[in-house]
């Protein structure tokens, strides 16, 4: 089993987003799957993240799914269900509790009960949050947008070059 991503949940758990075979949970020593079968979309979860409630975030190249691991139900957002999200990759919380979801055709921010509402068209596979809470994206070609929910503009960041280390943005120059 080859792992995208993996997670410590508040609750201790260790969770394990693969590429083919769904999400792993491992619990005193063993091991429980979420796939295809338990409504995921897809079996390749590209990545995983816990939300202030304690609901799991799970992004795939199909699109993203949330699981309830005290009810154990999986939500899927997918087309068929009035869903614009494919392809979701970075997921992030940011400090008022919001979900933000980034993808090949840019990143929203998730609503309860409604559509996530686009931000940016640009593709996004990595999404920070700085100090004064701006939003920054990275699209695989390296290059940098500032995104500021108080006003909710996006400004592309001409001429930098981006130095990372692991998931962590280290500094742009």
């Amino acid at each position: 089993m080859a792992a995208f991503d993996t997670l410590q949940s508040e609750s201790g758990k260790y969770w394990i987003a693969s590429t083919h075979n769904g999400v792993f949970r491992l619990n005193d020593n063993e091991f429980t799957s979420l796939t295809v079968n338990e409504s995921l979309t897809r079996n390749r979860a590209m990545n995983i993240m816990e939300d202030h409630d304690g609901i799991l975030w799970l992004g795939s190249r199909g699109t993203v799914c949330r699981y309830d691991p005290s009810s154990n139900k999986v939500i899927s957002f997918t087309p068929e269900n009035g869903a614009k999200l494919i392809n979701i990759w970075p997921i992030h919380e940011d400090r008022n509790e919001v979900i933000r979801l980034g993808g090949k055709f840019g990143f929203w921010r998730y609503f309860p009960n409604r559509q996530p509402h686009k931000r940016t068209d640009e593709f996004t596979n990595e999404l920070y949050e700085d100090a004064d809470s701006n939003l920054w994206s990275i699209s695989p070609n390296s290059s940098l947008s500032q995104y500021t929910p108080s006003t909710h503009d996006a400004d592309s960041v001409e001429q930098c070059e981006i130095y990372r280390g692991g998931n962590v943005l280290l500094s742009v120059g």
